[in-house]
């Protein structure tokens, strides 16, 4: 991705956090959150003097923002930050990138911008990344241990906004019983693929996969 563009997108989604919508009822620490992480990722890019940034989250920030703007999301309490677990070390806490309710239901939304072909099931050997599975894991353990009942949800939703591998797909249904959901709403989806520094409505192509972990 060009410099150039990725500043622009950086400078659209700010837009994008200003006009979240009020069903939201996102809190202003939580919106002031979300500007921080904009903001950061712009200034981080305006220091490069390389015309490609060697990295760039904004991809995983605009997935944020553009599931905060659905219509059944509201309750938004916590975003991109660690949950307190009834464990008292901090490595025992886990990163959630939404807590809201969802169609009325509490749910923590966990998102994933990364190419399908890198995510893994067991942890990288090379690099030491956690797989998917021990990342589910986690998730749900911190879940059902929720120390405060208004951080208890009633279950995790993981978004893969480019898409997940049919192998990795059977894999989370198998043991975790995951089962994909349809998060769609009138004048609203959730089928996304990135197109010259853009979010597009698109079904085809990269299309976003919704798992749902009770």
């Amino acid at each position: 991705m060009e410099l150039g563009a990725a500043k622009k997108r950086c400078r659209d989604v700010i837009e994008r956090i200003e006009r979240l919508p009020c069903s939201t009822k996102i809190t202003p620490s939580c919106k002031r959150t979300l500007l921080k992480l904009a903001h950061s990722e712009l200034s981080f890019l305006s220091r490069s003097t390389s015309s490609t940034p060697l990295s760039v989250n904004i991809g995983h920030i605009e997935t944020v923002v553009h599931i905060l703007h659905h219509p059944l999301i509201t309750g938004v309490s916590r975003v991109c930050k660690p949950i307190p677990t009834c464990h008292k070390t901090s490595s025992q806490n886990v990163h959630v990138d939404i807590v809201c309710t969802l169609n009325r239901n509490p749910v923590w939304i966990i998102v994933s911008d990364r190419n399908p072909n890198y995510i893994t099931w067991n942890q990288s050997q090379t690099n030491k990344t956690k797989g998917l599975q021990c990342r589910v894991q986690q998730l749900t353990a911190a879940a059902a241990a929720a120390s405060a009942v208004a951080l208890r949800p009633s279950s995790v939703i993981l978004f893969f906004s480019n898409g997940l591998s049919s192998f990795l797909s059977d894999k989370l249904k198998h043991e975790f019983g995951a089962t994909q959901v349809q998060l769609g709403h009138p004048g609203f989806r959730f089928d996304l693929v990135e197109e010259e520094g853009d979010w597009i409505d698109c079904i085809e192509d990269r299309v976003s996969c919704v798992q749902e972990c009770e």
